[in-house]
């Protein structure tokens, strides 16, 4: 063999591999390689920033990223979190035992040909409920919310441990009807909010009595189980009203019921024109927080005692309901709106929002029980008076009379909204 290709071929399988090249002596990649995981029970992911040794920034929101051949040294990651989540990272240095970082930040060096797992695990601790409702129901509708998140379903539905932010929902048109503008609210940690609409025209009409007969078994009118086991049926309550399936869900639920005669017997009768009287709101507002009332007490109202309400009267004055301190007031009289929704609140322990006088032209900050009117509307208990195209007329009255229609309809929202019962 020729000496100088001898020479040649003996430096080259003698001489080491060169530290920049990343190869072993026999000729095995030893590339220093950093894995990026994401994890997030929601599939909801935010973004990290890795700093490399030589102070560049990479970014990426991607569930899994491989870097392969990076340079060694001191490396950085952080971690932004998505809307109402923390994040955590775990390191993971060539299959070693992993590294727990409860910080979203979190430092670490490699040498050359190491290898680095960093799994960033995010936990959602602001959320709440975000429910979407229509009257009909089985409407369309498409949600969108924070990080970037859509739903699209049928009302009605519930969404339950979703991140705080602002949602927003499109509801579909029903053929017929106008199509109702975007409606958005915002969700606040460990709070509720309902995104609903209700639809007023002629198709609207025909497809709660088709939805209501078929909950009812095809009845004409609202039926429910009486207090005795039997069939009651309300023959002031046709199923195609507006009121019909508030009515059937305070009445299945026990919350109000129809008239009985002298005798105790029950006529088919509801009243939905008839006011709720002061004596009726202290019974249904015990019966709503489900707070049974001392038989023992006496109302401290003259007015109140020996009568069929004296006991929730003086509950109601034991537990310092705001209107029941007064103890002049006339359990006889109708109970106003602002009295109304006052009660019901302050008995579920509802914080109210600071009143300003802007959500309803007649209802200013020195008007009474404008906090508890003003929190209602915001959380879509109640809603102002509109005109004969469903357009709303900024005006409240809070000094009306609530007929017993009407207070279905507050209960039968009250318990979807802040109890989170379906209805």
């Amino acid at each position: 063999m020729n000496r100088l290709l001898f020479c040649i071929i003996f430096l080259a399988l003698n001489t080491p591999a060169s530290a920049d090249s990343g190869e072993t002596l026999h000729g095995a990649a030893t590339l220093t390689t950093i894995i990026i995981e994401q994890k997030s029970p929601r599939d909801i992911y935010g973004e990290w920033t890795l700093i490399h040794p030589n102070n560049t920034r990479e970014k990426s929101s991607q569930p899994l990223r491989n870097l392969a051949n990076v340079a060694p040294g001191m490396f950085t990651i952080i971690a932004k979190p998505p809307d109402g989540a923390i994040a955590k990272i775990l390191l993971e240095k060539d299959g070693d035992l992993p590294e727990t970082n409860d910080r979203p930040q979190a430092s670490f060096s490699l040498e050359q040909g190491e290898s680095m797992r960093a799994t960033i695990e995010y936990t959602f601790t602001r959320t709440g409920i975000v429910a979407v409702h229509s009257d009909p129901s089985d409407v369309e509708f498409d949600l969108s919310g924070p990080n970037d998140t859509s739903y699209s379903g049928l009302t009605p539905v519930s969404y339950s441990d979703m991140p705080e932010g602002q949602y927003s929902v499109q509801f579909k048109s029903i053929k017929g009807c106008v199509t109702p503008p975007r409606k958005s609210l915002l969700l606040q940690q460990d709070s509720r909010i309902s995104l609903s609409v209700t639809f007023a025209c002629d198709e609207a009409d025909r497809v709660r009595e088709k939805q209501q007969k078929e909950q009812s078994g095809g009845e004409t009118h609202v039926t429910v189980t009486s207090e005795e086991g039997t069939a009651l049926v309300f023959n002031d309550v046709p199923q195609i009203t507006w009121f019909a399936y508030s009515v059937y869900t305070v009445a299945r639920l026990g919350i109000m019921s129809g008239y009985r005669d002298l005798d105790g017997n029950l006529t088919g009768n509801y009243g939905p024109g008839n006011f709720v009287t002061i004596a009726e709101l202290a019974k249904i507002a015990h019966k709503i927080a489900s707070i049974e009332p001392s038989t023992s007490r006496r109302p401290l109202n003259s007015r109140a005692r020996d009568q069929w309400f004296s006991p929730y009267v003086a509950s109601a004055e034991q537990l310092g309901w705001t209107i029941f301190i007064d103890t002049d007031i006339d359990p006889g009289r109708p109970a106003t709106r602002g009295e109304v929704l006052v009660t019901l609140l302050q008995t579920l322990d509802i914080p109210l929002r600071w009143q300003k006088g802007d959500v309803f032209e007649d209802v200013q900050p020195r008007t009474p029980y404008a906090g508890a009117i003003e929190t209602a509307a915001h959380d879509e208990i109640v809603s102002g008076h509109t005109d004969e195209f469903g357009m709303p007329l900024r005006t409240f009255g809070p000094q009306d009379p609530v007929n017993r229609a009407e207070m279905a309809k507050i209960l039968s929202k009250i318990l979807e909204i802040y109890k989170g019962q379906d209805l």
